[in-house]
């Protein structure tokens, strides 16, 4: 908590720009302010969240000799200092004293001296690539269902953010500033899983000549026990069996419930590639061929499962070597400044080759005025033509929209030229869906609640598909929901 002393200590006096703390001049009390004092506090609540999980691991792994929550402390206050100014000025006294008053905690003089030199003499992208010790200590948290590092980011946005409101950021500059930071911070996060999913698995107990024989094994079991988890942003190469087969995937495939049309689309594919396969090994000539795929559809209907078991059948067939997809939307590929844009679409589709770059909703690329999203595209066209024996990218939104998306761009409507149409799930399909997630969860529907369930989802249908007419919707799910059987060609 604060020391009330401490605040005694500085001279009070009311702001007269709220545009500016000043730079270094001395600090007015923060609390005074009913508004800084809201946000102070809910500031304050994201540091507390933060060092009590950085506590944890401390008190768990007392072999580490690194604290990861007086490193957690400074990467605060650097972030902080970002935001007030601290890469373009020498932050002083009356900054540092601004920062204990904002982030409640004491920052030690020396530490706060290095931290300047450090954001006087670092350029932004390297300061954008350090990652705390407490997100590195997530990274490697197994057993998991959802990102562990999702709520850490979130609150260090969060405390960006915060600081720059109190203090004063009246042409918005600083909170686009702790937009970019929170971006880098995640792009950051994904660089560094994918780096630990390139590594070999920990065998206890063997050599490390052993290691390398039964890393296959090792590699299958641990997929094994990680299926069933939560989607996450990277699927990484190791995330099923080297060794599967094709069969194996269009078991899985066939698993799924409903998606007929899509399912056939995903045989036509695999058939086409294997006849393509053989006539490589008896020294025939194939034909120029674009896998580069667009997905249509509604959010919730499977587009996503399906890349990850498209990129799975490349693997098994030999198209690609690794067979990982990474997933990014157009926050994962546009940067708020002038030429940021291309090095972190460079910096995705780095991530992606070998393996499948899947982009959601990728219509909000298009962008108008001086929008970054036309530079994203160009970049991934010319990528896309540098790396075409790398890297397959699959694209995916709303029908109409990703139809105006194509159009914006000649380049892209000569590589994305197949297309597969993934329609809503009818009520029968919905029912069967539900009754599926209470089995996994240990539970048994009578026959009775079968009917009602069956019930409830036609009439989320009807109610869906009213909507839909009333906003002037394609008629889409409206059709799915009247037949059970009906199934649609791709556009």
């Amino acid at each position: 908590m604060w020391n009330p002393t401490r605040l005694m200590r500085i001279r009070s006096h009311k702001a007269t720009d709220d545009s500016t703390m000043g730079a270094g001049s001395e600090v007015p009390d923060l609390f005074a302010d009913n508004e800084k004092l809201d946000e102070i506090t809910r500031v304050r609540d994201a540091v507390r969240s933060l060092r009590r999980e950085a506590r944890t691991f401390d008190e768990e792994s007392e072999l580490s000799g690194r604290s990861c929550e007086l490193d957690l402390q400074r990467y605060l206050v650097l972030v902080s200092g970002r935001i007030i100014g601290g890469q373009k000025r020498d932050l002083k006294e009356g900054d540092r004293v601004f920062l204990e008053q904002v982030l409640g905690f004491h920052i030690d003089s020396a530490d706060f001296t290095e931290i300047v030199v450090k954001l006087q003499s670092r350029p932004a992208l390297e300061l954008d690539a350090i990652l705390p010790e407490l997100l590195r200590r997530q990274l490697k948290t197994r057993g998991s269902w959802s990102d562990p590092c999702g709520s850490a980011i979130l609150y260090i946005d969060m405390i960006a953010r915060g600081t720059g409101r109190v203090y004063g950021d009246r042409l918005g500059e600083l909170r686009n500033l702790a937009g970019r930071i929170g971006l880098e911070l995640r792009s950051a996060v994904d660089g560094e899983r994918d780096r630990l999913a390139d590594l070999p698995p920990a065998l206890p107990n063997i050599s490390g000549e052993a290691q390398e024989k039964e890393r296959p094994a090792n590699s299958a079991s641990a997929a094994s026990s990680n299926s069933g988890q939560g989607q996450e942003s990277v699927a990484g190469p190791d995330e099923s069996p080297r060794t599967e087969t094709l069969d194996q995937i269009k078991a899985e495939l066939m698993s799924l419930i409903g998606l007929e049309p899509v399912k056939r689309d995903f045989l036509s594919i695999s058939n086409l590639l294997r006849v393509r396969q053989l006539r490589k090994q008896n020294e025939l000539n194939n034909e120029p061929l674009s896998l580069h795929l667009v997905f249509t559809g509604n959010p919730g209907t499977g587009k996503t499962t399906v890349a990850r078991l498209l990129a799975r059948a490349y693997r098994a067939l030999g198209v690609l070597s690794k067979g990982h997809l990474i997933e990014v939307d157009r926050s994962g590929l546009v940067a708020g400044y002038v030429g940021h844009t291309a090095l972190k679409t460079r910096e995705v589709v780095k991530r992606a080759l070998d393996g499948v770059l899947f982009i959601d909703e990728a219509y909000a690329l298009m962008g108008e005025g001086k929008d970054f999203g036309p530079e994203a595209i160009n970049t991934l066209l010319k990528l896309m033509e540098d790396y075409r024996d790398r890297l397959i990218v699959i694209v995916a939104g709303y029908t109409d929209r990703m139809t105006a998306f194509l159009e914006s761009n000649p380049g892209l409507k000569s590589r994305f030229n197949k297309f597969i149409h993934f329609e809503d799930y009818p009520a029968p399909e919905m029912a069967r869906i539900f009754e599926h997630m209470l089995e996994e969860a240990q539970y048994r529907a009578t026959e009775a609640a079968r009917s009602r369930i069956e019930s409830v989802m036609r009439s989320l249908c009807e109610n869906r598909a009213s909507t839909s007419e009333m906003h002037g919707s394609s008629g889409t799910f409206s059709s799915r929901c009247s037949s059970n059987t009906q199934t649609g060609s791709p556009p």
